[in-house]
Parts: structure tokens; C-alpha cells; sequence
């Protein structure tokens, strides 16, 4: 069932802290012209709704899929735990290269190890795309 379909007028949550910025409303010429549709849910309603969700996403540590399931079978878990550092997660790809010298160096590394070309044809197209696009705004500063 979709969040909305749930979604019952005048429900509703706080979840966020009082404001305690001063508020500052967009002018006139930028404000909708039609009221934002967004679901009206409690907060326990929202809860069990994404966790209904979760339930069913099948992870990497829920059990075997044999369906030829790339990120689990190409990616493993300890890539996934060391492209969840801070040093990788915490980066803005418009920040100057001095300052991301690190991320710039892995990359790097993995394109000499893979240079011979060996791995490339074993990647599934999903995740060459994927490498292709976390990569691309860092081509101009390799060399």
C-alpha cells in the first residue's frame, strides 16, 4: 500500500525541534501556486509504514539470491563498510582536489589494479555505471 493511500487528513507528527532560526518565508513570485500534496500520517503510522517497507528489501544479510543480484554478488560487505567512511561519505564533489586527495588516491589505485581490464568484463553493466558516475566529477583533477 503507498504512504498516501495511508494518508488520512489532519494527521500528523512533530518529529523536528521548534525553529529556532528566524523564519523567512519566499517571496510572493516564489511561492506555489498550488498547497504542496504530502501524506498526513501519525507518527507511529509513519514508522510501521517504512518498516513494513524494510522488511521487504532483501539485504546482503538476509540469505542467498540466486537471480544474479549484482550489488551482493560484486560488491561485497566490507567494500560497503569502507565506502561508508567518513573520509568517502562526508565529501561534496565540487570541493577542491587538494582536500580530497585520499578518495582521489583509492580511485586511482583501483583503476592501476584493474588497468589490465581482467575485472571489467566480470562487472555487471549496473555497477561500471555506477563507478563511472562516483567517478566522474573527480576526472578533470586525476592525472
Amino acid at each position: 500500500m503507498l504512504i498516501f493511500e495511508k494518508s488520512r487528513p489532519g494527521r500528523g507528527c512533530d518529529l523536528l525541534p521548534e525553529c529556532d532560526v528566524e523564519v523567512t518565508l519566499p517571496q510572493e513570485k516564489d511561492k506555489r501556486e498550488k498547497k504542496l500534496h504530502l501524506p498526513e500520517l501519525s507518527e507511529i503510522e509513519l514508522s510501521r509504514h517504512y518498516t513494513e517497507l524494510a522488511k521487504k528489501s532483501h539485504g546482503v544479510n538476509d540469505g542467498f539470491y540466486p537471480l544474479g543480484s549484482c550489488t551482493m554478488k560484486y560488491n561485497p560487505k566490507i567494500n560497503e563498510d569502507m565506502a561508508a567512511l567518513p573520509g568517502f561519505t562526508e565529501i561534496h564533489p565540487l570541493q577542491p582536489a587538494h582536500t580530497v586527495q585520499g578518495c582521489l588516491e583509492v580511485i586511482k589505485e583501483s583503476e592501476n589494479e584493474n588497468a589490465d581490464g581482467d575485472l571489467e568484463p566480470e562487472l555487471p553493466a549496473g555497477s561500471r555505471c555506477s563507478r563511472r558516475v562516483y567517478r566522474a566529477p573527480f576526472d578533470q583533477s586525476i592525472s
